[in-house]
């Protein structure tokens, strides 16, 4: 059996180590097996699960969710990896239409490309129906709908509330990092105290290795990374750093 280094695994798929970290801090996918200096290897059983993984991330699943689709005996790896394939193969034609498009826009050409007539809507639509395939399939669980039911439950003022308390922690972080805190500072770590206890009361039951994992995400996801910062500059690595330290006491 072939087995592949962290580096190898991130560049033949196409993630980051950082993802590939984050995916085994927070019991996603493990390593096939890590070495006594601490390396991690995967072989191809892992790459398998890494597509899938990468497919449901697509379809914008949490990573809750997702735990519960891998560990189920009805998950079809083939079948995943079929319909990524198709989806993939469906965003290269756009792209490669709006790629051919831009040349003849250069060139002063008015012909439309006639290669592929693939619209974002319709790749938007196949996501939304593969998402909704994986929700009748799934969605039934008691710890798939876990992560939704507390959301589900609020009212629209009650919903109002949590995400203003919620941008009140931001902008706490964000005054912080203002301020150059250290990550390990007393009033820093009462404010990830303060986080963890709103996640917990309002979202799930969120233990130190998902918070963990949770801090990572903040600077390995641009997408949370660019949310967190507008509060303020540095605040996505001041909560990042914080939470590590927290997590490790």
């Amino acid at each position: 059996m072939k087995y592949y280094s962290i580096g190898e695994t991130a560049k033949l798929v196409g993630v980051s180590v950082k993802t590939l970290r984050y995916y085994d801090n927070v019991g996603l996918l493990k390593p096939a097996k890590i070495s006594e200096s601490g390396y991690r290897y995967y072989t191809s059983d892992e790459i398998s699960t890494l597509y899938q993984i990468l497919f449901y991330r697509e379809l914008e699943f949490s990573i809750e969710q997702i735990k519960v689709i891998l560990s189920s005996p009805d998950n079809d790896k083939l079948e995943c990896l079929k319909k990524h394939q198709k989806l993939l193969l469906m965003k290269k034609a756009h792209i490669e239409q709006l790629i051919e498009t831009i040349n003849q826009t250069i060139k002063g050409e008015k012909t439309m490309n006639k290669k592929s007539n693939i619209t974002i809507n319709e790749i938007i639509s196949m996501k939304q129906k593969y998402a909704d395939e994986v929700v009748q399939k799934y969605g039934n669980t008691k710890e798939f709908l876990q992560s939704e039911q507390r959301e589900n439950s609020r009212n629209d003022s009650q919903k109002e509330l949590v995400l203003a308390e919620q941008e009140e922690i931001f902008d706490l972080f964000a005054f912080l990092a203002g301020k150059n805190s250290e990550p390990e500072s007393e009033e820093v770590q009462e404010v990830v105290e303060k986080w963890l206890d709103f996640i917990c009361q309002n979202y799930y039951d969120c233990s130190l290795e998902i918070f963990r994992g949770l801090g990572e995400m903040y600077v390995l996801d641009e997408r949370f990374k660019d949310y967190l910062n507008r509060h303020g500059e540095g605040t996505a690595e001041l909560m990042s750093k914080a939470i590590a330290y927290y997590c490790k006491k």
